[in-house]
């Protein structure tokens, strides 16, 4: 079912005010540890990922990449094929 522009503008204004009303009652430095923890959250997620991806990916041989092991995979290029996180 299709939005309306009046229903779009009301789900616009109660994220709005949710975020209002959470900027006044939790305290920055708490906002920010829980802006940290779910940065550290998504990290472990895109690890588990990476780990997948490696090890659906296939090695000449036939055998596949989990065969070398947890974070051992290079690809053509000599990389792990992780992707660097700047800080």
């Amino acid at each position: 079912m299709a939005k309306t522009p009046l229903t779009a503008r009301l789900l616009d204004t109660l994220m709005e005010l949710q975020e209002e009303v959470l900027n006044e009652a939790i305290p920055e430095q708490t906002r920010s540890h829980f802006r940290s923890a779910r940065r550290e959250a998504l990290l472990g997620i895109r690890s588990l990922i990476d780990e997948a991806i490696e090890r659906t990916q296939e090695r000449p041989g036939g055998q596949g990449a989990a065969a070398q092991g947890p974070g051992k995979h290079r690809d053509a290029h000599g990389t792990d094929g992780t992707i660097p996180i700047e800080d």
